[in-house]
C-alpha cells in the first residue's frame, strides 16, 4: 500500500476502518496528530497488538488444565488416547511448562487409561512391572490392537455402583 497511499494516510486509513469496538475504545488515547504522523501505523499496530496479546499467565493455566485433565474417553482406543496424551505434552511444553517425565509420565498415561483394575494390572504384567510410558503404550496396543479397552468410571454418578460390584476375575 505505500506505494499508492503516503503513510500518513495509509494510517488514517486504518484508523477509520477499525470496527470492533474493543479496538475502538484502545485507539482513543492515541491523539489523532500522532495517527497522521510517518509512524502512525506503527503507533496503531503497537497499540492493538499490546492490547490484544494473548496473555502468557492465560496459556500457563489453559495448558495445565488440559494436561492435568487428559483422559481416555470410553469410545477412544489406544492410539486415539496416546494421540491425546501426546498432544496435551506439546501444549504444555509450549507454554513453557515441563511435563511428568520417567515413572511418573507412564503413571498419568495409564492412570488417565481409566481402564479397569484387572485390565491395568494385565498391562503391567506385559511391561514386567515397568511404568515406561512407551512400554505401557506398546503392552496397550498390543492387548487392544483394534478394539477400545473396557472403560472404568472413575467419577461421576455410576462411581458407587461400580465400586459396589467389585472387580470380578
Amino acid at each position: 500500500m505505500q506505494n499508492y497511499v503516503p503513510k500518513r494516510e495509509a494510517a488514517l486509513i486504518l484508523h477509520g476502518a477499525i470496527k470492533g469496538q474493543d479496538a475502538r475504545r484502545e485507539l482513543r488515547v492515541l491523539p489523532m496528530n500522532e495517527i497522521m504522523s510517518d509512524t502512525g501505523l506503527d503507533q496503531i499496530h503497537g497499540l492493538l497488538e499490546n492490547a490484544f496479546r494473548e496473555k502468557k499467565n492465560t496459556n500457563t493455566q489453559a495448558a495445565m488444565r488440559i494436561y492435568e485433565s487428559v483422559h481416555r474417553d470410553a469410545q477412544d482406543g489406544v492410539r486415539v488416547y496416546a494421540s491425546k496424551f501426546r498432544e496435551a505434552e506439546r501444549i504444555t511444553t509450549d507454554a513453557g511448562l515441563e511435563p511428568y517425565e520417567g515413572e511418573a509420565r507412564g503413571s498419568k498415561f495409564l492412570t488417565g487409561a481409566r481402564l479397569l483394575a484387572s485390565d491395568a494390572r494385565n498391562v503391567l504384567v506385559h511391561t514386567q512391572g515397568s511404568w515406561d510410558f512407551d512400554k505401557l503404550r506398546v503392552a496397550m496396543e498390543t492387548l487392544w490392537p483394534t478394539k477400545a479397552p473396557a472403560h472404568s468410571v472413575q467419577s461421576g454418578r455410576g462411581d458407587r455402583r461400580d465400586r459396589d460390584r467389585g472387580d470380578r476375575d
